[in-house]
């Protein structure tokens, strides 16, 4: 509340600030999709307005705008291949961060949902050296589920609860 206060009243004094509106959007998620338009309209060529805006309203389209102007950012093309499953955008993400555990991890999942077993317990390995987070020997563990590697599936769902007891998924998952 106090924070939206305070971006609404920073409007107040310069109501054509982007930033300003990104900021507020982020703490009204609410009314987010109209206070991001606004703010591409204000500025159409700012790709952070424009990724922000696709997000809140999960639009391939306003993502890819973003990408447009921007191409060096890897959040954008990593969150289009996560919206969209597209094996480009994630080449994108990795070609400019290849050390984006969340890419590497959403790769493991695109590539485990067309049938591709090897190049997904490839991606999930990578981003377990990464980061051993428990979202992905979980992300893991359902792959090797899926290729009928149960043994396997179990020890990296057991890897998944002794990273994070709180995914509930894992423990379902065993």
């Amino acid at each position: 509340g106090e924070a939206a206060a305070a971006y609404r009243r920073a409007l107040e004094l310069e109501p054509d600030s982007v930033r300003a509106l990104r900021a507020l959007a982020k703490v009204e998620p609410e009314q987010a999709e109209s206070i991001l338009a606004h703010a591409v309209e204000l500025a159409p060529n700012d790709a952070q307005s424009w990724f922000q805006y696709g997000l809140a309203t999960s639009s391939a389209e306003r993502i890819g705008k973003a990408i447009a102007l921007n191409p060096w950012f890897p959040e954008q093309s990593r969150r289009l291949a996560e919206l969209t499953g597209s094996e480009a955008a994630l080449k994108d993400a990795l070609r400019t961060d290849p050390f984006d555990d969340a890419a590497w991890d959403i790769g493991g999942r695109i590539m485990a949902e067309k049938g591709d077993f090897p190049d997904a317990f490839f991606d999930f390995g990578r981003a377990i050296r990464i980061r051993p987070d428990g979202r992905y020997f979980y992300d893991y563990a359902v792959a090797l589920v899926r290729a009928d590697r149960f043994a396997e599936a179990q020890t990296q769902a057991e890897k998944a609860v002794r990273a994070d007891g709180k995914l509930v998924e894992a423990h379902e998952l065993l």
